[in-house]
């Protein structure tokens, strides 16, 4: 008996009927692993997902702007950035990347573990908190028209 074949003629064939008592689950992310970088003293958490790449040459194809750009206006001065920051990240699906700046490990974390803004915070693209390790969780999206406009001025 081929087994593929098997599976292929119950459930990729295109001419037979659904059969009624199959069910499509539809699984939610119960976690999401965050990439952990820091800017001087800044911490700040990427979804790994929104990470194109991380690496310690810059890519050719990729404007990188400082660290510092995504720390909120008021700490930007303390975003020093040192001999240790050494990584460059490149964000997924843009042209546009961080750094150089220190990658600080990652995080695995329920939705429930990131703590809202306060209203009326200025920086958009800060979408939360997390406690331990105290990070900034930035928005991949947001980050990028914040860079956009960054990089414009």
């Amino acid at each position: 008996m081929d087994i593929l074949k098997t599976y292929f003629e119950e459930h990729l064939d295109d001419e037979s009927p659904p059969r009624e008592n199959e069910r499509v689950l539809h699984m939610a992310s119960l976690a999401t692993r965050y990439l952990l970088f820091k800017v001087g003293p800044l911490r700040f958490a990427l979804a790994s997902t929104d990470v194109a790449a991380v690496t310690r040459t810059p890519e050719v194809d990729c404007e990188y702007l400082s660290g510092a750009t995504a720390a909120p206006a008021r700490y930007r001065a303390a975003a020093r950035v040192d001999d240790g920051h050494d990584t460059y990240l490149h964000l997924a699906g843009t042209r546009f990347g961080l750094g150089p700046c220190k990658v600080d490990g990652d995080v695995v974390l329920p939705a429930g573990e990131i703590v809202p803004p306060a209203a009326g915070q200025a920086e958009d693209w800060i979408v939360g908190t997390i406690a331990d390790p105290p990070s900034l969780v930035l928005d991949r999206a947001r980050l990028c028209a914040h860079l956009v406009d960054a990089a414009r001025s």
